[in-house]
């Protein structure tokens, strides 16, 4: 796996989430961001790390984080999360990568590439049990390079909500696998081998083009 930037959950804005107060936890924020680098920057071996803020947030939600960013931004701090496609305008100029929900278009990236954020597409589709292969591989793929994105994510690589071998214990009714565990590693779906093709798809093209 490249590390180099090294994204990074820490709970949500450094544990603040939509809680943060300028007037209250700037120095608590800048404590806790001092400690977050003197542990990983000698683990990575550079200080290249994009902090999580709240996932999937929106509305009064949203806004509440905007302080946290330009604080944190204004140590040096780099920013990603997941949004609507909706929000990319508002929330591109204030942080470093976007990952934005549904079907990308070149006019979203356009729009974030303008204010500098690089951006992503997310859940197009979501992980769920019945996966067409075909479909990942194009959307992730040629979907997303033909839309001028700059990579893409999904939620999850492995998220079971219940046993992972058991489909119909789910308390919520679906599981993430893109593999399943077994004893000795992990089983690949063929949706995850799909994203590997859709990978390579993009690295043929580009060489193609050069």
């Amino acid at each position: 796996m490249l590390t180099r930037p090294f994204f990074f959950y820490g709970g949500g804005n450094l544990g603040f989430r939509e809680r943060y107060d300028r007037t209250k936890h700037a120095a608590a924020m800048k404590e806790i961001w001092d400690d977050v680098r003197a542990t990983l920057v000698p683990l990575l071996g550079h200080d290249e790390i994009v902090v999580y803020g709240v996932d999937e947030a929106d509305g009064k939600t949203l806004e509440s984080e905007f302080a946290f960013w330009e604080d944190f931004r204004r140590l040096g701090g780099r920013v990603f999360v997941t949004t609507l496609t909706t929000n990319v305008a508002r929330v591109a100029p204030r942080i470093d990568v976007v990952i934005a929900s549904s079907a990308p278009a070149r006019k979203t990236a356009e729009t974030a590439h303008a204010s500098g954020a690089r951006i992503w597409n997310y859940a197009w589709p979501q992980v769920e049990r019945e996966m067409d292969p075909l479909e990942y591989r194009r959307n992730y793929g040629f979907g997303c390079y033909a839309a001028n994105y700059d990579g893409f994510d999904f939620y999850a690589y492995i998220e079971a909500m219940g046993h992972p071998w058991n489909p119909f214990d789910s308390r919520l009714g679906w599981d993430g696998l893109m593999v399943y565990p077994t004893a000795d590693g992990v089983l690949d779906v063929p949706a995850w081998e799909a994203m590997g093709a859709a990978v390579d798809d993009v690295r043929y093209a580009t060489k193609l083009l050069e």
